[in-house]
């Protein structure tokens, strides 16, 4: 049985090696170390300067704001000033105060059109500068309690690293085996397998081990140079097995159904957007509805981001990890039963 094995695994690892996949890891290791530590900047400053006038003939707005602390460059004594300051800055936008038959008016300019929240802000701004100046309001009542309050600020580069390790997984295990099947199949080698004692236990988990070598070699090559020490690289190491064994069984189950790359492109590249949609939901937390939530690579994305950025939730990275060996042996007796009938005994 371990000879057999041995013998499918070695055949395997030559077609990788003539097809090229170790030099394609090994590049796109590189290309990505690179934009994490030397292209995309560790923060991207996006501020919009403001300027602000106050006509009021008691310039209470302009004593108010100056003891609160508000910049001398951001106070222009007259509107004309304003106007050619904003001109000089597209990014600014200006704040124009008067007095209008006995009540204030309060002017928003701005290069373009804002955001009605952004409005509603700058609204509620004032009217809670306004009931502080009149002492309506006591802002020393109110206490703020930070959560979590060690764990540190992620560099913009270093976030980005989740999302660039579980796409590895998704690349190199649902697409390269594809392409070894379509190999396979292309050289005839797949009679070979057919009339030979190995099976289909063999077949599958020989293809799997070879893509679970390149895939950890990847995974903590690419963290260490990243991140390097200060995480927990075993619960890593089981992510890392985990998630690539799921994808590249579920890209043999998907394989088995077509005879070439051509055909399978279409499917192929549908299944493969499915399973970067929680990507959004890690760009954008606040989006996560269930159908996303569900899909396998939310929890190996959100795993990552929790074992190399641990926040203290390691009962969740406990979860997570049940749920991904869970539906890894459901996804490898599906992909069982598609080989053994689509290849061992297909012809």
């Amino acid at each position: 049985m371990i000879k057999q094995f041995l013998n499918v695994f070695i055949r395997d690892w030559l077609l990788t090696i003539r097809n090229g996949l170790l030099w394609f890891v090994l590049i796109f290791l590189l290309l990505l170390i690179i934009m994490v530590r030397f292209v995309i900047p560790e923060q991207i400053e996006l501020t919009e300067e403001q300027y602000i006038t106050d006509l009021t003939e008691q310039k209470q707005f302009l004593g108010f704001m100056q003891q609160k602390g508000m910049s001398e460059s951001e106070i222009i004594a007259d509107e004309e000033t304003l106007d050619e300051m904003m001109s000089k800055n597209k990014n600014a936008f200006g704040i124009v105060i008067r007095d209008r038959n006995e009540r204030t008016e309060i002017t928003i300019k701005s290069h373009g059109e804002i955001a009605e929240r952004n409005i509603n802000l700058i609204k509620a701004s004032f009217n809670s500068m306004i009931r502080m100046m009149e002492g309506r309001t006591n802002y020393s009542l109110i206490k703020f309690r930070v959560l979590r309050e060690n764990i540190p600020i992620i560099p913009l580069n270093k976030s980005f690293i989740p999302v660039f390790l579980i796409f590895e997984i998704i690349v190199l295990g649902f697409f390269f085996i594809a392409v070894q099947v379509f190999d396979e199949k292309m050289e005839g080698s797949v009679n070979t397998y057919r009339m030979s004692p190995s099976g289909t236990i063999n077949y599958i988990m020989s293809k799997n081990l070879v893509f679970l070598i390149l895939g950890i070699i990847y995974g903590l090559s690419f963290i260490l140079l990243t991140i390097g020490s200060g995480i927990n690289y075993l619960y890593l190491f089981i992510l890392l097995i985990l998630g690539l064994s799921f994808m590249t069984i579920l890209g043999l189950a998907v394989a088995v159904f077509f005879k070439n790359l051509s055909e399978w492109f279409a499917m192929g590249m549908f299944v493969m957007i499915i399973v970067m949609l929680p990507t959004f939901s890690f760009m954008y937390p606040v989006f996560a509805p269930p159908y996303i939530t569900y899909i396998p690579s939310y929890i190996m994305i959100f795993t990552a981001r929790e074992i190399i950025f641990p926040s203290g939730n390691e009962s969740m990275i406990h979860m997570n990890l049940l749920i991904l060996f869970i539906e890894t042996i459901i996804i490898y007796f599906i992909a069982h039963i598609l080989v053994n009938k689509k290849i061992m005994k297909a012809g």
